[in-house]
């Protein structure tokens, strides 16, 4: 007799798949410089209260982290690398933490110069069921190892 760990409907509702195929598309329209994709992606998946708040403590609400976001795809001319891997998914109330963690390295155009751009970061993104869809409600960068070189 097989003895069951883990409860099956704990099992079938975790959503580490669903919020990685998420995450997955966002990169691939990173992956491309896609602006219209990933405003797209902002809009259809993020709440209207939606947050973020970086390393340095500078906190973004729904329309300026569109256009942070917007700028920084617009001042990329290559994306060389970009993931996300989702490292942990944990129950908090009716709310998940997501554990993400993103590599990137592109160039970019600073003060008309080509620079190297680097980064290493991880987040930690509060995802919220909403009806059938899964919202994002808050994103705080938990780290960062932001680098920038002279040239490509």
């Amino acid at each position: 007799m097989l003895l069951l760990l883990v409860d099956p409907k704990q099992a079938s509702s975790a959503p580490k798949a669903e919020l990685e195929q998420k995450y997955h598309a966002l990169n691939a329209a990173i992956l491309k410089s896609d602006l219209v994709g990933v405003t797209d992606w902002v809009k259809s998946n993020c709440t209207k209260d939606f947050a973020y708040a970086s390393y340095q403590k500078n906190v973004y609400k729904f329309d300026g982290y569109l256009a942070e976001l917007s700028q920084e795809i617009q001042s990329t001319s290559r994306v060389t690398k970009s993931t996300m891997t989702v490292r942990t998914v944990e129950p908090q109330g009716s709310d998940y933490l997501v554990t993400v963690v993103t590599e990137f390295q592109g160039v970019v155009n600073v003060d008309a110069r080509k620079m190297t751009l680097t980064d290493a970061s991880v987040t930690q993104d509060t995802w919220r069921k909403i009806g059938p869809a899964w919202k994002f409600v808050k994103s705080v960068q938990v780290n960062t190892d932001t680098q920038m070189h002279e040239g490509e």
